[in-house]
Formats: structure tokens, sequence, C-alpha cells
């Protein structure tokens, strides 16, 4: 009779592990894993389910510093968001699924490049301008001296010259980013482990078993 009481225990044990070891698998595969890195004057984010699939329609929101958002948007059919820089700051991403699981990503302040549209804007209008007198009052036959005109008035500024290095530092660092974060999508518990930890469940129950059959 103790036998038999014993054997419904242990088949109501492993029923109970089975069923959280099939419940955890789903939740894992949906956990959402983001990233988000800087290209040019935007920010792309991308964003996958824990078994790597895309999040289509993930909502993206951006806060700043001091929790407004700033701006929010919608993954496309590749789990891709992108958007301008709002502005200089630390930004955090949240990334949510449908299912209501989320993920954040926070780029600091340090990292985005310097930003000014009017600036930008002015710079270009003045060195319109300027070549537009320089071609007025050149002669079109001195082509060399007019182009060599030109090319003096397109040095960059230390500021340009920093946001463009930047610039080219984000594209060399980005392909390296996407394979950490493959990485991460990849990682959790597979079916090795599982079992691996299903396995190390039996024998502390068989422990447990063997010294309660011992005292009794």
């Amino acid at each position: 009779m103790k036998n038999y009481k014993s054997v419904n225990l242990f088949s109501l044990i492993l029923m109970v592990v089975i069923m959280i070891t099939l419940i955890a698998m789903p939740v894992y595969a949906h956990r959402v894993v983001a990233y988000a890195y800087i290209s040019g004057d935007s920010i792309v984010v991308e964003a996958a389910f824990g078994n790597g699939a895309p999040i289509n329609e993930g909502l993206v929101e951006v806060y700043g510093p001091k929790g407004k958002l700033l701006l929010e948007g919608k993954t496309d059919a590749k789990g891709v968001y992108k958007f301008k820089i709002p502005q200089k700051s630390d930004l955090k991403i949240v990334v949510g699924s449908k299912m209501g699981h989320q993920a954040q990503y926070s780029i600091k302040k340090e990292e985005l490049p310097e930003i000014d549209v009017q600036n930008s804007t002015e710079t270009e209008l003045s060195n319109q301008n300027s070549i537009n007198e320089e071609s007025s009052v050149t002669d079109i036959n001195n082509t060399h001296d007019e182009s060599t005109k030109v090319d003096k008035g397109k040095f960059i500024s230390k500021e340009e010259f920093r946001s463009i290095l930047q610039d080219e530092l984000a594209k060399q660092v980005a392909p390296l980013n996407k394979k950490i974060t493959q990485l991460q999508r990849k990682k959790g518990p597979g079916i090795t482990e599982i079992l691996g930890g299903i396995g190390y469940i039996f024998g502390l129950m068989g422990v447990v078993f063997y010294f309660k059959a011992k005292g009794e």
C-alpha cells in the first residue's frame, strides 16, 4: 500500500514537472529581444522574439531622460523601425509585442552625433550663394581657377568632421552589433538543457524517496 502511494506521488510530481516545462517553453519563445544602433542622423531598432522570429508591428516608444515620450512607431515585417534622432540626450527605447512582452534598450547622450538641422541648412545656403557669386564674376574659360575656389569653400568644421567620423564608426560597428543581437536571440534553454533540468529534478526526487523508504 505504501509503495502504491509512493508511485502515485511520484506520478503526480512528474506531471507537474512536465506541465511547468511545457508552459515555460512558449514563454521563452515569446520573450522580446531588442537592439538599437545609430546610423547617421537616425536610430535603427531591431526587435525579435526569443526564438529569432522578427516582431511585426511591434510598438516602439522612445523616451527622454525625464521619462517624456518623444516619439513612437511600429516595426515592419522584418522587425525593424528607423527614426530620426529626436534630440541629443540619453534615450530609452521600449519595444513591446502584441502579447504584452517588452524589452528595453538605452542609448547614452555621448553615443549620439552632433545634429543641428538649422545650422546645416544655413551652411548649405551659404555655400550655394558663394558658388553662384564666384561663377558670375569668373570667366567661363577659367574652369580650373573656378574649381579651385569652390574646393576652398568646402572645408568642413570640427563638429561636421566629428559627426562624419561617428557615422562611419557606427557603420563599421553595426554588423558586429547585429551578430551579438542574433546570438542573444538564440541564447536560452534548448532541449538539452530542459531535459537535463528534468533529469536533475528526478535525481533529487529519487534521493528523497530513498531516504523516505529507508525511514519506513
